[in-house]
């Protein structure tokens, strides 16, 4: 494997200094690192997925949202209403 040389290193540093990376576009492993779930959210996230027949996708893209209303909500933690909504 070639070396990319400084030039490159710069350019991927700039890019990842000056970037915002949010919920729609942080890699997958870091989304799960940081969006944990409860147990009982992933048994209704579960419980859905064979109900409705939902693919790993848009399992994920329903993580990606739950945290990113958690996020706005000011909590570090996913809460039942950020997850399924409110009743």
């Amino acid at each position: 494997m070639a070396c990319e040389g400084w030039k490159g290193i710069a350019r991927k540093t700039v890019r990842t200094i000056w970037e915002e990376v949010t919920n729609g576009r942080v890699p997958v492993d870091v989304l799960f690192a940081t969006s944990r779930l409860t147990k009982r959210q992933q048994q209704l996230l579960q419980h859905w997925s064979s109900t409705y027949d939902w693919s790993n996708r848009v399992q994920t893209k329903i993580i990606r949202l739950a945290r990113t209303i958690a996020d706005l909500a000011g909590t570090y933690d996913i809460t039942d209403e950020a997850h399924y909504g409110r009743r």
